[in-house]
């Protein structure tokens, strides 16, 4: 197994089909009702495995394009500035925007968990089972407060926010077994792994696809109850 430009080539065009064909099976809504979610999950996980490990097998069988690696070997290879090859030079742009990109995220989580701690001072703080009586699950804390428009799970506590205004009683029991939903199936570890992902690949377009089609995929796709609810 072995990392070459020729490896990264071939991640970056497989991951793009394989990208394409996972944004038509989420955004068209016919699909739902013959595709299955394990193909959808099946699918993200050959896109994520691959992305992750641009290299070449010992199974790999090479197919010789000399018409268009050679070329571009040429002008990888190609000595620009001070000598140095082009190539050397994207992959210091490569690692330089990594680490910029990085350094804002982790800003960003900073930012976010400082917000929480905020908002759980001036929220007002109950159990799921406060909501619903019949709950049976995890008793996890719901945090009431004016500060949010929206149901969600912020952060990597299970914490779940729910806007200060007044919800019938069937439609928010589907919306606090939604966010537990969320909870449960550790969405938000999945979002920073393809988060990571992105950051690592800033450079190549398709992976923003990919994270859009992650998030369609758990707030719209069959992991979430709301597409079962009545």
């Amino acid at each position: 197994m072995n990392f070459s430009i020729s490896s990264l080539l071939i991640t970056c065009i497989v991951s793009t089909l394989l990208i394409v064909l996972l944004n038509f099976l989420l955004t068209t809504k016919k699909n739902y009702r013959f595709v299955r979610s394990n193909v959808i999950i099946a699918l993200s996980f050959i896109i994520i495995a691959r992305l992750c490990l641009p290299i070449e097998y010992r199974f790999t069988k090479t197919i010789p394009i000399p018409f268009l690696m050679n070329p571009l070997m040429t002008f990888l290879t190609y000595p620009l500035i001070l000598d140095i090859p082009i190539y050397v030079i994207l992959i210091s742009l490569w690692i330089l925007g990594i680490l910029f990109n990085l350094v804002r995220y982790i800003r960003e989580l900073l930012y976010l968990n400082r917000m929480l701690k905020k908002l759980e001072e001036q929220s007002e703080i109950c159990k799921i089972k406060n909501l619903l009586p019949d709950y049976n699950g995890n008793n996890y804390d719901v945090l009431i407060t004016s500060y949010c428009d929206s149901p969600k799970v912020l952060g990597s506590k299970k914490v779940i926010i729910l806007p200060n205004i007044h919800f019938e009683e069937d439609k928010l029991q589907i919306i606090l077994m939604h966010e537990i939903k969320h909870i449960e199936n550790h969405d938000y570890y999945i979002k920073q792994f393809v988060n990571f992902l992105t950051i690592t690949y800033w450079w190549f377009p398709p992976v923003y696809i990919l994270r859009k089609n992650i998030d369609l995929f758990d707030y719209y796709g069959v992991r979430s109850p709301l597409n079962t609810a009545k």
